[in-house]
């Protein structure tokens, strides 16, 4: 229930309209800049605060894309109530006991309206799925 009112929240925030999205169903497949951005989340110091008051110091090496063959309890349980609609797409990542929903525009060839600007935001949840860390990007 806290994931999918988070996520409901997190539809609304971020300026996307229910009316045009996508509900997930399991984990979408992986991309090398949501990667990058756990990789910074977890290494750089600009996000040095950030970690220490969530708690975390997991290694970027832990990092793995979480997918249905292999996590698939965990992939509909982060899919419950978040969605991707034409502007925005969600992407799931695990390090150590934390995962990672990234939610990104989509390249400005992809979207409908190229000048859409929105919110691109992470929510880091801990291992029995409660809501450790949002932010926006």
């Amino acid at each position: 229930m806290a994931i999918r009112s988070v996520g409901l929240f997190f539809i609304f925030f971020l300026g996307t309209s229910p009316a045009c999205a996508q509900s997930l169903d399991g984990c979408p497949p992986g991309s090398e800049r949501a990667r990058a951005i756990v990789e910074s989340y977890l290494s750089d110091s600009e996000w040095s605060e950030e970690r220490q008051e969530a708690g975390i110091a997991i290694s970027p090496s832990k990092i793995r894309l979480l997918t249905d063959e292999q996590d698939p309890e965990v992939c509909q349980e982060l899919a419950d109530g978040t969605s991707n609609n034409e502007w925005i797409e969600h992407f799931f990542y695990k390090a150590g006991p934390y995962y990672f929903n990234l939610a990104l525009l989509r390249p400005p060839n992809e979207r409908p309206n190229e000048s859409f600007g929105g919110k691109q935001g992470l929510l880091i949840y801990d291992q029995n799925f409660e809501l450790v860390g949002i932010y926006m990007l």
